[in-house]
């Protein structure tokens, strides 16, 4: 099993034309390029900047590159400043208008957050509304994963892992299944995919646990795998009995009758029965 650990999913995030997509996941991984000289996607490129001297050092001094033009404006925040250090994307998005498509591929740069400004007819918003591209990534990460241990020997597990599917399928095709000795995939190991049109997965019985701790279910294209998983803690189900006892009450040569006796285990939460057998060991 390859290490995924460095691949996010190229997965489409809200509704656009059939080939655009938001990007999200970790500065590593997707970008939206550098901001110089204030170029837009694709091959729109913003409005010369025609402000006196005195009024461009005045926004340079607050990071920001207006468009004057625009009733609104998207942007994109710089990782390191609270407000501005960004490029317009779209120029002529228009009152009326909630959704802007991102072209897949588009680099990413040292980018981290969309940004949306409303504007009047004279002034742009000082305080704009940003989303992180890490919080738009979430979008595409399954929901609610549990699992409940049917299997009673220590160090053992089985039974049915579920999930919600995300708030956003997108290209979604199969989730990836792994153990891991912790939340976030740490020497994790893969156990199965599955369709994207199921949410459970049966682990079989006998599923030895060794150093493992957590189930991972990760969200995966046909190409890529999500960097961020949904993780669920494996409580592994013990009930074994203790101190059986035998008191054989039948006399006859290579024959046996009485009562056996055992303690009950302390955790019978998945217990329904006992079976009893006799062996040659």
């Amino acid at each position: 099993d390859a290490d995924d650990s460095d691949e996010v999913s190229d997965v489409d995030h809200g509704e656009g034309d059939g080939g655009d997509q938001l990007i999200g996941g970790s500065g590593r991984h997707a970008g939206f390029g550098d901001s110089s000289n204030g170029k837009v996607l694709g091959e729109r490129t913003a409005k010369p900047d025609v402000r006196p001297k005195g009024q461009a050092e005045q926004d340079s001094k607050r990071h920001i590159k207006r468009n004057h033009a625009d009733d609104l404006s998207l942007a994109v925040l710089n990782q390191t400043a609270s407000i501005g250090n960004y490029r317009c994307m779209d120029p002529d998005i228009r009152v009326g208008t909630n959704m802007v498509s991102i072209p897949r591929g588009t680099p990413r740069g040292h980018f981290s957050y969309f940004v949306v400004y409303t504007r009047s007819v004279l002034v742009e918003q000082s305080n704009p509304t940003a989303l992180s591209f890490d919080a738009a990534s979430l979008a595409f990460v399954a929901l609610g994963l549990v699992f409940l241990d049917k299997d009673l020997d220590e160090y053992e597990v089985g039974g049915d892992l579920t999930w919600k599917p995300p708030p956003t399928m997108g290209l979604i095709t199969e989730y990836r299944v792994y153990l891991a000795e912790d939340a976030v995939g740490s020497n994790r190991t893969f156990v199965a995919s599955v369709s994207f049109a199921n949410n459970k997965y049966l682990v079989g019985m006998d599923t030895p646990l060794r150093s493992f701790s957590h189930f991972l279910v990760y969200t995966s294209t046909h190409l890529l795998e999500h960097i961020t998983p949904v993780a669920h803690a494996v409580n592994d189900q013990s009930a074994s009995v203790s101190s059986i006892a035998f008191v054989d009450r039948d006399l006859d040569f290579e024959e046996l009758g009485g009562r056996i006796y055992w303690k009950e285990p302390a955790t019978s939460n998945q217990l329904e029965k006992y079976s009893i057998y006799i062996s040659e060991d």
